[in-house]
């Protein structure tokens, strides 16, 4: 069910995508700027990205979470 989807990501994208599971509920932006050593413009154009592609949403300002359902658990299974 995953796979398609994390086969059209680039590696940035799913870097992000494992910052993120780091936190539990929704992730700080900056937060996963700073994890990544990226800077804030870069991590914007790889969350805007990713809202596109329907994987994760903002649910408020500087705030995204998974949107795809059970994506957080499958990455954390491929990721141990």
């Amino acid at each position: 069910m995953f796979i398609p989807t994390l086969r059209e990501l680039r590696p940035r994208e799913i870097e992000y995508l494992y910052a993120m599971l780091q936190d539990e509920g929704p992730s700080s932006t900056s937060e996963i700027a700073r994890r990544m050593g990226i800077s804030m413009t870069n991590a914007s154009n790889l969350r805007r990205r990713l809202i596109e592609h329907g994987v994760i949403r903002e649910v408020r300002m500087g705030q995204v979470e998974f949107e795809m359902p059970l994506l957080d658990e499958y990455l954390r299974d491929l990721h141990t």
